[in-house]
C-alpha cells in the first residue's frame, strides 16, 4: 500500500473516532439530561402526591368536625 493511502485510511480511522467518541459523549451528557429530567419529574409528581394525600387529610377532617358539630 502507498503512502496516500496509507494516510487518507489513517485520516478516516481518525476522523470516524473522533465523530463516534463526540457522539458518544453527547449521547452521555444526553443520558445525564434525561436522568435529571426524569428524577425532577418525579420529585414533583411526588409533592403532587403528597400535596393530594394533606387535602385527603383535610377534607376527612373537616368532615368529621362537621359531623361534631350536627351531633352536639
Amino acid at each position: 500500500m502507498d503512502e496516500t493511502k496509507a494516510d487518507l485510511l489513517l485520516g478516516y480511522l481518525a476522523t470516524g473516532l473522533g465523530t463516534s467518541a463526540a457522539a458518544l459523549q453527547w449521547w452521555g451528557q444526553l443520558g445525564n439530561l434525561l436522568l435529571i429530567g426524569l428524577n425532577v419529574f418525579l420529585a414533583i409528581g411526588g409533592l403532587y402526591l403528597i400535596s393530594l394525600w394533606i387535602r385527603k387529610a383535610r377534607l376527612e377532617l373537616s368532615i368529621v368536625a362537621r359531623n361534631k358539630k350536627t351531633r352536639a
